[in-house]
């Protein structure tokens, strides 16, 4: 995160009871705090023109100069929490950052005349910002640090040849702490793992002497060199499929239950996919997805079988037929079930994300000969747990976030105190930025069009109805197919006709009550259910939404609905949480409670500025928490 050019001397918790809606009692107030704030109460106009960080400190030094008595008038007559609260959310965008409390009362940005002094910037950054310790890298130059950063860089260097897993709370800077591990330790020395190429483009352009890989090619090249005969590269490309009706007519896959072949396919598919992300070395019952378990034993025993054949046909030469796509977990797999180790001639691996690293992944990196450092954050696995490191591993933490303000850390430590064996690690935001809640109507629309952040489809089907009944045009974030198309109408069939849908989340109920029956506590799904009870017709719905991916977030405007696990690698400059996130029926398990968690966590901490949140958060809260 880029730091400050200069500082407001207002506190951010101040701000935020001036933004809320707290009157500014000028007596209260030293001048410097009354200049503060009528100051940023016009940052909307004086923004307008796009003024150097250097300009506005200027604007304000002379504001500065004003008396006191004068500048408390203006204050009293004129205080407006609206033009202050945009000023306000703009200080980041315009270079501005605001002092602690301990920092405004210490008057040290004043001059022995009284007036500003505008050295005194680098001074505070250097003493009371989250980046200021100096740290020394291997070419001569120097990179500022954070605590907590500073503390995992000296533990490397004290340990040169041990591996560290650190425990790294959302917006703590853990790409900006990679970087300065690889320029700690040298480019030549490190290899930097990745899910997709996207995070590795700028390692390579920041770093390109130092080896980078997605988990997919690292996998790829040491399978290749144990079966002796290379892979056509296309079976791994995103874009390669195979219907699942051509892998069903090519495998002679029966009908299974209500399932035809093509169903059956897919459900292998799932299943495979389950057992590439479980310590298991073979295939077996416990890999079938959970929204087929109500299969009879039989049926499942008989999806195992074609299960095991699906995953043996992954590694065979080309055969006529239909060559399968064989993905990144495969390949994991396959090499973890083998025993290899990461090959190559470099002492450290890198690998961001920790928290999404799967139990092959972890058996092949613990046997692997380099030193491991990885930074995650397990409150934001939606899995719910992640899976350990051996056991000689050390273990960091970094705990203040360089994205948020203080006010996200009443809303995210309760979440922690809660989360299943949690670490007795609060979160601490940046006192420096501002982050402002904003409560809007339970069941009604944020005042402002922003990101709307739900938890499954139904959440997404509620806020498109919601907001096409306000007539207010939205954008559904999906990472694949449009998926909501396909629920509405199977959804609508089973409502009024008891028609059996296919889908893998609607095929296990026989009949409308047994799903209202499955979902009798989930918000979403009851006002879809109000929904279809009064509608004849649901053709309407989509006319008012489209569908971008999770790459077009950056440029899209207005009102958008996402479902969290499509962007829990992004941030945001304002978003809103749905009531959905919260959860419904109390947890059965502490997994269920982890994964609650986790989701509402990785919700609020994409945010920078602004958070809107149901009006009765408090309520919803307590209930999820509630032991």
């Amino acid at each position: 995160m880029p730091t400050a050019a200069w500082y407001l001397p207002l506190s951010d918790a101040l701000a935020t009871t001036f933004a809320q809606g707290e009157v500014p009692v000028c007596e209260r107030l030293s001048r410097a705090e009354v200049a503060a704030v009528l100051f940023l109460q016009h940052l909307p106009v004086l923004s307008e023109s796009k003024p150097a960080p250097l300009v506005l400190e200027r604007q304000f030094a002379g504001l500065l100069q004003k008396h006191t008595e004068q500048l408390q008038a203006v204050l009293a007559s004129q205080f407006d929490r609206g033009p202050f609260s945009r000023g306000l959310m703009l200080t980041a965008a315009c270079g501005i950052g605001l002092m602690d409390q301990a920092g405004v009362d210490r008057k040290a940005y004043l001059l022995p005349d009284g007036n500003w002094d505008f050295d005194h910037a680098s001074l505070y950054a250097e003493r009371e910002t989250p980046l200021r310790h100096p740290y020394p890298v291997a070419d001569g130059r120097v990179l500022r640090v954070s605590d907590h950063q500073l503390r995992l860089l000296q533990t490397l260097k004290a340990n040169p040849g041990e591996s560290v897993e650190a425990q790294a709370h959302a917006g703590t800077g853990k790409t900006h702490l990679l970087g300065a591990i690889i320029e700690h330790l040298g480019e030549q020395r490190c290899l930097f793992l990745a899910d997709t190429e996207a995070k590795l483009v700028p390692i390579r352009q920041r770093f390109p002497a130092a080896a980078a890989s997605t988990f997919l090619a690292m996998a790829a090249g040491c399978v290749e060199e144990q079966l002796g005969w290379a892979f056509a590269p296309y079976r791994s490309r995103p874009d390669y499929g195979v219907s699942t009706a051509e892998v069903a007519q090519s495998m002679a896959l029966p009908e299974i239950g209500p399932y035809s072949p093509a169903q059956v396919a897919a459900i292998c598919r799932g299943t495979v996919i389950k057992f590439c992300a479980s310590r298991h070395d073979a295939l077996g019952l416990a890999h079938i997805p959970k929204a087929y378990q109500w299969l009879d034993e039989p049926a499942r025993l008989r999806l195992v079988t074609l299960s095991q054949r699906m995953w043996q046909a992954l590694f065979e030469p080309p055969q006529a037929g239909i060559t399968l796509p064989i993905r990144a977990m495969h390949w994991i797999k396959f090499m973890a079930l083998s025993g290899a180790a990461i090959p190559g001639d470099f002492s450290h691996i890198l690998i961001d994300e920790g928290h999404d690293l799967t139990a092959p992944l972890v058996q092949i990196l613990d046997r692997s000969p380099q030193a491991v450092i990885t930074l995650g954050d397990r409150y934001q696995n939606l899995a719910g747990f992640g899976t350990p490191h051996a056991a000689h591993i050390r273990h960091r933490e970094m705990r203040l976030s360089l994205r948020a303000g203080t006010a996200l850390q009443d809303l995210v430590n309760p979440l922690i105190d809660a989360y299943p064996g949690s670490l007795d690690m609060p979160f601490q935001g940046d006192h420096t930025r501002h982050t402002e809640v904003i409560g809007y109507p339970a069941q009604g629309i944020p005042e402002q069009p922003t990101l709307i952040l739900v938890k499954d489809l139904w959440g997404v089907w509620d806020w498109v109805q919601r907001l096409a009944s306000a007539e207010i045009p939205c954008q559904v974030v999906a990472s694949g197919a449009d998926e909501l198309l396909s629920l509405v109408p199977d959804a609508a069939r089973l409502f009024r006709s008891d028609i059996r849908s296919h889908r893998p989340d609607l095929a296990r109920y026989r009949n409308w009550d047994q799903l209202h029956a499955a979902k009798a506590q989930e918000p979403s799904f009851l006002r879809i259910a109000g929904w279809l009870a009064a509608q004849r017709d649901h053709s309407h719905l989509r006319p008012w939404y489209s569908v971008i991916s999770p790459a077009q977030l950056a440029e899209a405007k207005g009102y958008r609905v996402a479902l969290v696990r499509d962007v829990r690698n992004f941030e945001f400059e304002h978003l809103a949480v749905s009531d959905d996130l919260y959860g419904g029926a109390p947890a059965r398990t502490a997994l269920e409670r982890a994964q609650r968690i986790a989701l509402l966590y990785t919700a609020m901490t994409r945010v920078r500025h602004q958070l809107y949140l149901p009006a009765n958060h408090l309520e919803l809260s307590q209930s999820l928490l509630a032991r």
